[in-house]
């Protein structure tokens, strides 16, 4: 069956925590719609572990597809090649080391997406303790607008301040998704701030953006990039 949602998750080195995200995902309403690509960059930590760890979410039915790059390609270009692996109608992320929250915000989200035949759908997210308790809500990546359309959700984008270039809140149309793959690619960037430069090319590409009042994920709070990136595909 063709999934509606495919979620990338690209990790090195963070099999530890990817237990307490994987689970938040199969306790999600459309978990049988869902496909996770993920995408280990690498890790040395127990690759070999990565395959059972898929194969037992299958019990709970949730689909994992496991990619494994041949050599570092670092969190942007992993997570390029999640996007052009996948084959849902509605494409997302996560982090290793996060959490979806709820169990119905995910196809709440994506049935907006389809439903309003928009190109992003852009959700509020919280900020969690190590324990994955909540914090507070995360301000500075709350939606910038109700809905927009054409240029204006580009440069509504480029006006907006805090962090509204998170990919993580954030749905996209998966032919989107999929269409900005081959110029994203030139680009060097790598790794820090790559999210920046992705949703740059899906929001100046998309004609139609619809946002929600829904929390929808939960990130760990950290003190420094490094540290987030150690859980995702950079370096440690």
């Amino acid at each position: 069956m063709q999934p509606t949602l495919s979620l990338i998750v690209p990790v090195h080195n963070h099999s530890a925590g990817l237990p307490r995200l994987l689970d938040s995902i199969a306790r999600q309403s459309m978990v049988r719609e869902t496909e996770v690509l993920l995408v280990d960059d690498c890790s040395t930590d127990n690759p070999a572990g990565f395959v059972s760890l898929a194969a037992s979410y299958g019990d709970k039915g949730l689909t994992i597809r496991l990619l494994r790059l041949e050599q570092r390609h670092y969190t942007k270009n992993a997570r390029l090649a999640g996007i052009e692996a996948s084959q849902g109608a509605v494409v997302g992320f996560a982090d290793a080391d996060d959490l979806l929250l709820g169990t119905d915000a995910l196809e709440r989200h994506a049935r907006l997406l389809l439903e309003e035949k928009a190109d992003v759908v852009h959700f509020r997210t919280a900020l969690l303790n190590a324990d994955g308790e909540f914090l507070r809500e995360n301000i500075w990546t709350a939606p910038f607008a109700r809905s927009l359309e054409g240029n204006a959700v580009f440069a509504r984008l480029v006006n907006s301040t805090g962090h509204r270039s998170t990919l993580w809140s954030k749905l996209f149309a998966g032919e989107l998704a999929r269409s900005i793959v081959p110029a994203a690619r030139t680009s060097g960037v790598r790794r820090y701030r790559e999210d920046v430069l992705l949703t740059t090319y899906l929001l100046f590409h998309a004609g139609r953006y619809r946002a929600s009042d829904l929390l929808g994920y939960g990130q760990h709070r950290v003190d420094k990039d490094r540290e987030k990136a150690g859980g995702r595909a950079c370096s440690s």
